[in-house]
């Protein structure tokens, strides 16, 4: 039995909760964003039937869109189109989606704003099969006023090496909250350990995977032109068909 549990939990591994508490921009002397939390999970199991991350702190619904749950995800062979769902039933908008990168992997990120209460679980499925599937969810509340998209920068299908950087946009308010992602694959050469460079915070697997992903965030105070999401890819080989993919989103 022992054996058993110890290997279920390498096939489905949820990282721990990271609550964050609030970041440094002020705004009439109140923390204007609030990251809550920030959430792994991987399997090479359930990614037909669903991979799911609970949250450590359901959404609270303040009033007005102040809610913003923004995700990040890839499937190696995967069949079927991929779906996002929650516990609320939440729609959730498509950012950008990456297929057949190096020839068998999808990646892209999803995001809500709203002002749902009680979302507790975030879902990602293939909608047939997949060899194995990650997810990373961070989940940010503002105080005051309401969350809007301002800029995006698609992650491109060709890949980069590392250093690695985001197409650069310019916002367009003072204070804005940033979201990258990015994927790193590789044909061979051990896991893969990526590292947010910059101001950015990366959220990630930790070298533990082959093919790795991270979620980047950065909250600004004061209008940034050009900005990147930016980061490094090392240990694995990220060359010869392989290739880092960051992309990049503001919200105000």
């Amino acid at each position: 039995m022992r054996l058993l549990a110890f290997i279920c939990s390498l096939m489905l591994s949820q990282g721990p909760v990271i609550p964050l508490g609030s970041i440094g921009i002020t705004t009439a002397g109140a923390t204007l964003f609030n990251v809550v939390e920030r959430q792994t999970i991987t399997s090479t199991t359930n990614c037909a039937t669903g991979l799911t991350i609970t949250l450590g702190t359901p959404t609270a619904a303040p009033g007005g869109v102040k809610e913003l749950i923004a995700t990040t995800y890839a499937f190696a062979n995967p069949s079927g189109a991929i779906s996002i769902t929650d516990s609320g039933s939440q729609v959730y908008t498509s950012a950008y989606q990456l297929t057949n990168v190096a020839s068998h992997d999808t990646t892209g990120v999803y995001y809500f704003l709203g002002s749902a209460a009680g979302i507790t679980s975030v879902t990602i499925k293939a909608a047939t099969s997949a060899t194995s599937c990650q997810l990373i969810v961070e989940h940010v509340t503002r105080t005051s006023g309401s969350w809007a998209l301002d800029q995006s920068g698609n992650a491109s299908s060709t890949g980069v090496s590392t250093p690695w950087s985001s197409p650069a946009v310019t916002t367009l308010a003072s204070h804005e909250f940033l979201i990258g992602a990015a994927l790193a694959y590789h044909s061979g050469g051990g896991n893969c350990v990526m590292a947010a460079t910059g101001l950015w915070t990366g959220t990630g697997f930790n070298g533990t995977l082959a093919t790795d992903l991270m979620l980047l965030d950065q909250p600004v105070s004061s209008i940034q032109t050009n900005i990147q999401a930016t980061g490094t890819t090392s240990t694995c080989t990220t060359f010869g068909g392989a290739g880092n993919y960051p992309g990049i989103r503001t919200f105000q």
